[in-house]
């Protein structure tokens, strides 16, 4: 069975780089997933006030581990794997996004 989501785009919009993202609250992250986000060298991340733009489209393996030596947390991971497999080029951690019920919960 194929878990990723339907494609609705059409070769017109892939072509015109018209991409999804994942919308997901910071507190399905850790504090300190947040934190390392302003800093880390293994994600491309554009950070907002309250929070946080990560590309995902170009992650491969090597990068997964790098994200486990930088300190991410299996939450953020669990993320990340999440939104590929949804075929998304980013994820917007937001503070006023809905937590995601199928990802661990953060009150902080």
């Amino acid at each position: 069975m194929n878990n990723r989501a339907v494609d609705l785009r059409s070769d017109n919009d892939k072509e015109n780089n018209v991409y999804r993202y994942l919308d997901v609250s910071t507190g399905n992250i850790t504090q300190n997933d947040s934190e390392l986000l302003a800093n880390c060298k293994s994600v491309i991340v554009v950070n907002r006030e309250y929070g946080h733009f990560v590309h995902v489209r170009e992650l491969y393996d090597t990068k997964f581990t790098e994200m486990v030596n930088e300190g991410f947390s299996e939450s953020f991971i669990k993320v990340i794997v999440k939104a590929m497999m949804l075929d998304c080029s980013w994820i917007l951690f937001d503070a006023d996004a809905e937590l995601h019920q199928d990802l661990d919960k953060y009150d902080w």
